[in-house]
């Protein structure tokens, strides 16, 4: 293949009228409403599993959990996450953006009576603000570095750029988890070799990590795409990355 052309757009329908009409051989992304129809029909379609998840965080350290101990807060953490219908928002939300999961959210905790203001940023601001714990609630997700189920883990140390739950750092309220056992544990998994013991210790975390409810997992992220039949050579990883430099395309 002497050259590529690529199309830069964020709407999905339109992606998707130029693939079927033949201007593009491959894309990366399928309207939501198209998938069920291709899934196991359409021998151009396919879906590619990535080490990653989307997932709603709480910041621990908000003002709506002080005068709770850490158990109250939990608690509270666990109610929401309970309303969340994880198999709505995949099989109806989760390809249609952001804002529509929020809204899937926020009619979710609504039964409980809880008013769920939907806030949207500049990207930038965003960030900014999630680290800085300027919110209650906010969306996350995470494609892992590499193949290892730690980095899923380590995220959420103190000393993470990445924790947003505020985890062991900002200005702690009544019910912020002391965070020392948990850091503890990353460092241990990080230089134990024994494979077994390391696995063990992996757990243990995970269990730490999940029983503050601070972290919402909603759906594993994966990577659907279309393919002309005449097209080969296109590598994709499972942390999201597409390749192109040996694709091949022949005459139909």
């Amino acid at each position: 293949m002497d050259e590529l052309h690529f199309m830069l757009s964020a709407d999905d329908t339109e992606i998707y009228a130029a693939y079927n009409s033949g201007d593009l051989d491959y894309i990366d992304t399928v309207p939501n409403d198209e998938i069920c129809s291709l899934n196991g029909i359409n021998p151009e379609f396919g879906i590619l599993d990535n080490l990653g998840t989307y997932y709603i965080g709480f910041n621990v350290n908000d003002s709506i959990f002080d005068g709770k101990t850490e158990e109250q807060a939990a608690k509270m953490r666990e109610a929401i996450s309970l309303l969340v219908d994880r198999q709505f928002i995949v099989e109806n939300v989760g390809q249609t953006g952001h804002i529509a999961v929020a809204e899937s959210v926020q009619q979710d905790v609504a039964l409980l009576g809880i008013n769920l203001e939907i806030k949207s940023e500049d990207w930038n601001v965003f960030l900014q603000d999630r680290k800085d714990g300027n919110f209650t609630i906010a969306r996350e997700g995470w494609l892992t570095d590499y193949n290892d189920p730690v980095n899923m883990l380590e995220i959420f140390t103190s000393d993470s750029g990445n924790n947003d739950m505020q985890l062991g750092k900002g200005t702690p309220v009544s019910s912020s988890p002391d965070w020392t056992a948990y850091n503890d544990l990353i460092s241990q998994i990080r230089t134990t070799t024994d494979f077994a013991a390391r696995v063990d210790l992996m757990h243990q975390a995970e269990d730490m990590l999940m029983n503050t409810w601070a972290v919402i997992p909603i759906y594993y992220y994966n990577d659907v795409y279309m393919q002309k039949s005449n097209v080969t050579g296109i590598y994709a990883t499972v942390y999201g990355m597409k390749y192109f430099m040996y694709a091949t395309k022949s005459a139909q």
